[in-house]
């Protein structure tokens, strides 16, 4: 885990998009996929659950980002 792996998330969480998200912190969509889904392996949790069109985070998602938030709040 790293900060960088958490500013990644919680950009998607606010955008609710992966595109989104990569937009906002000038990154590329894989690169920002690729970063979810490596913090998702790490916690062995589902942060987010991916439909075509829309990102929704799941509750340990958004219990999660809670923590995140206080992290890069320090």
């Amino acid at each position: 885990m790293d900060i960088r792996r958490f500013r990644i998330f919680q950009a998607v969480a606010q955008q609710k998009s992966f595109t989104k998200a990569a937009q906002k912190l000038y990154r590329t969509q894989p690169a920002v996929s690729k970063a979810i889904h490596e913090l998702e392996e790490e916690l062995q949790l589902p942060l987010f659950e991916r439909f075509r069109k829309k990102t929704i985070m799941t509750p340990v998602g958004e219990q999660f980002l809670q923590q995140v938030q206080k992290l890069l709040q320090l």
